[in-house]
């Protein structure tokens, strides 16, 4: 039955896409001159980039080949995606279907793989920005800058040898990015291609990473504010159509085959921090002890240490609820909290972002944890146990990211002030750096707590605002003192 509706439903959609098509989906007449892109340089961002990227990247790979956590290992547990089953889907689909390829052979030489490609992805990605900025700028040490920086971050390149999706689906919402400042100096139907692949990578950022999901907002706004497209309503739809159907289509096949309308089911897992975090006890609402609800708000309270499995655990436990249940009670929780401690939740919330954007997580704890998770945890897999323990100190690494760690804030208020300062021509590139940056740390902050690899999708945005950001000051001072070349 779900099946049918599904198919009926999308039929449906076909018909409406197809009614709308001609209204919608026109070719785009630009109504600026188109500023091309197309330029030599006498030594190229990419090679920079690729060269210093791939070094750095093979020393941390000799020193950290594989490194798992629980959220590692989950993924296999994830029921197939073309199975009808009653059970909810936890993770986002992409990196799922990537850890189960891994698991169906020789564990360790297909996770040593998928590393290597989260490396490559990491180091491509950046140079795909050092180019672009390159471009941009008209100045190809600032791009090279841009391309090191983002290779050589500490953070991103310990988490590209972690079996985790930080990694992976950073570098393609960076390759979203770059898709889109490309197709503003694009005309005709090559725009409309450019900006349906843009909204093509960002979903597939979302698929990887669930709280990527509205990162697409922000090329709307791009559009309407600085699109020089005509008309309007059409630049919209190429990307509206690349950044939703995917995850549409993902949403459909989870109603089919397992009766939920959504890309993942844990809305209320994630929310469940901002009820209990920094926030004061959940006070009774006058029902009796043994009132369901009430039971179930005592149990959050009391298992809040334990969060999110323990407060989940035990209300399933106790009361027999279903995960959807658990979901929509948490959600009346948080927009509780929302309403009745207003300046305190934003008070929280702020306090998270500004943590988001300035936590950078060091090696030795992801190390602890991987070892924990092969040594100690009663839950892992016998064949993950068999995964090397990996080494404990490396002191040059603990020295690079305790740098990129003290860098941090300074990075932070570079990025920020770099909307206000750059040249005309780089606008379009530090509004998306400096609003991708804010729209992870806000998303963390409304629905998490500040763990240093939520900061890993705005860290190449971030250090790219940051080096635009000194590339407007080198050349204001070089202008100052009447350098030709400024």
């Amino acid at each position: 039955m779900r099946t049918a509706r599904a198919l009926g439903g999308g039929g449906a959609a076909l018909l409406l896409a197809l009614e709308a098509r001609r209204a919608l989906f026109g070719p785009l007449t630009r109504v600026t001159p188109a500023e091309s892109l197309a330029g030599a340089h006498g030594w190229s961002p990419v090679a920079v980039t690729l060269l210093v990227g791939a070094a750095l990247h093979a020393f941390v790979f000799a020193a950290l080949p594989v490194v798992v956590s629980i959220d590692s290992y989950v993924n296999v547990w994830e029921a197939p995606f073309f199975e009808p089953t009653e059970v909810r889907s936890h993770q986002a689909p992409v990196y799922v279907w990537l850890v189960k390829a891994c698991a169906r052979g020789d564990l360790h030489a297909r996770l040593v793989a998928l590393v290597l490609a989260q490396h490559a992805a990491v180091v491509c990605s950046a140079a795909a920005l050092a180019h672009t900025v390159g471009q941009i700028t008209s100045r190809p040490w600032t791009g090279a800058f841009v391309g090191v920086l983002v290779a050589g971050d500490a953070q991103l390149a310990v988490f590209a040898s972690s079996i985790m999706h930080e990694a992976f689906a950073t570098s393609i919402l960076v390759l979203a990015a770059v898709a889109l400042l490309w197709t503003l100096h694009l005309e005709g139907w090559p725009a409309s291609m450019g900006l349906l692949g843009a909204g093509l990578l960002a979903a597939l950022a979302a698929l990887t990473r669930q709280a990527l999901q509205l990162w697409f907002l922000l090329p709307i706004a791009l559009v309407f504010a600085r699109g020089p497209w005509r008309p309007r309503r059409s630049a919209v739809a190429w990307l509206l159509a690349g950044a939703i159907g995917p995850v549409v289509a993902v949403m459909a096949h989870h109603y089919a085959f397992r009766g939920h309308f959504e890309v993942t089911g844990s809305a209320g897992r994630n929310l469940l921090y901002r009820v209990i975090y920094d926030m004061p006890p959940l006070e009774p609402t006058g029902a009796s002890p043994e009132d369901p609800v009430e039971r179930a708000r005592s149990l959050v309270w009391a298992k809040r240490e334990t969060a999110w499995l323990g407060p989940y655990d035990a209300i399933r436990d106790e009361l027999g609820w279903s995960d959807p249940e658990i979901d929509r009670f948490v959600v009346r929780l948080y927009l509780e909290r929302l309403r009745e401690h207003s300046l305190r939740f934003a008070r929280v919330s702020a306090e998270c972002a500004w943590g988001t954007l300035v936590n950078v997580q060091p090696p030795w704890n992801l190390l602890d944890f991987h070892r924990f998770v092969l040594l100690e945890n009663e839950f892992t897999p016998a064949a993950w146990r068999t995964l090397p323990l990996g080494e404990r100190d490396v002191p040059w690494l603990e020295a690079w990211s305790a740098l990129c760690a003290a860098a941090a804030p300074v990075v932070l208020v570079l990025a920020l002030a770099c909307p206000f300062v750059v040249e005309p021509r780089s606008r379009p590139l530090a509004a998306l750096c400096a609003g991708s940056a804010v729209y992870v740390a806000l998303i963390t902050a409304l629905a998490a707590v500040p763990l240093g690899r939520y900061r890993l999708p705005a860290t190449p945005f971030l250090l790219c605002a940051a080096a635009l950001t000194l590339d407007a000051g080198v050349a204001a001072a070089r202008r100052r003192l009447g350098s030709p070349g400024a």
